[in-house]
């Protein structure tokens, strides 16, 4: 039970503005887990393409 505390769960919100928030957003990821500090996390292009996001679009976090 304790490793669950360890935990972070986060959820990532990609909009092609930069008032981008939990509230405004184009789409938003799935609920990621990960237990590192600093969590790294790597996104392929074509992930955002499978998003909507076309190449060359400003995309914002």
């Amino acid at each position: 039970m304790t490793e669950n505390l360890l935990v972070k769960r986060i959820r990532i919100f990609y909009h092609k503005s930069d008032d981008v928030s939990n509230e405004v957003y184009t789409q938003f990821s799935p609920i990621i887990g990960t237990t590192g500090y600093p969590a790294n996390l790597t996104f392929s292009i074509s992930f955002f393409k499978s998003l909507g996001f076309e190449s060359g679009e400003t995309l914002m976090v």
